[in-house]
């Protein structure tokens, strides 16, 4: 099971979830990923280590990965 946790501007979060061997879920999923994309949205996949995760941007939804963020763009002033 993998899911895009979308962080919000407002604080919290929403997840999608799919199952890799469920086209439904993964298509409904695929797009998603290409709506928070498009909406300026940053998309991360996390890189574990021995000693520690990170996040690494990526730019196509795989649905092996096991879990995507989404961090909305950052206005500046």
């Amino acid at each position: 099971m993998g899911q895009i946790r979308v962080m919000t501007p407002r604080g919290g979060d929403e997840t999608v979830k799919w199952d890799k061997d469920d086209e439904s879920s993964v298509e409904k999923a695929k797009a998603k990923f290409k709506e928070l994309k498009d909406k300026g949205y940053k998309m991360f996949k996390s890189v574990s280590t021995t000693v520690t995760s990170k996040g690494e941007e990526v730019k196509e939804f795989d649905p092996a990965e096991e879990q995507y963020i989404a961090v909305p763009a950052m206005g500046g002033g």
